[in-house]
């Protein structure tokens, strides 16, 4: 059984994140509130792995790290691709892009998809930064 943590997201935490700043042509956060349990999407980040990331369908112009550190203290930096999280009903996705930089800040983003008729839309942005 997964443990719960007090760090579990919260719907004014999204809200936040959602509109940071105004602007016109915002997605609508309701429907998306609506369908997706944020309880199950607590325990999918706090539990995701990309160790498992089948490296044959990757393009050739990304290569996989083996140690984090080590690449970040030669001044590199990395990407993380999590795997996709789906709610209960199948009509929302999440994919979570995590960059991470020595010289810069970082940070990630939520690229929030939604199925209809059949076919996945891009529907929202959500970007947060990590300190």
């Amino acid at each position: 059984m997964l443990r719960e943590s007090k760090y579990d997201l919260t719907e004014s935490f999204l809200r936040e994140q959602w509109e940071p700043i105004k602007t016109e042509g915002l997605p609508d956060i309701e429907p998306f509130l609506k369908a997706v349990c944020l309880k199950h999407l607590s325990l999918f980040i706090k539990h995701s792995d990309t160790t498992d990331i089948d490296q044959s369908l990757i393009d050739d112009s990304f290569s996989f790290v083996d140690n984090k550190s080590e690449h970040i203290d030669k001044g590199n930096s990395y990407c993380q691709i999590s795997r996709p999280f789906i709610n209960c009903s199948g009509e929302w996705g999440i994919v979570y892009l995590k960059c991470v930089s020595r010289l810069s800040a970082s940070g990630g983003d939520w690229m929030i998809y939604r199925k209809v008729n059949g076919t996945w839309k891009f529907y929202h942005k959500v970007t947060m930064y990590l300190s």
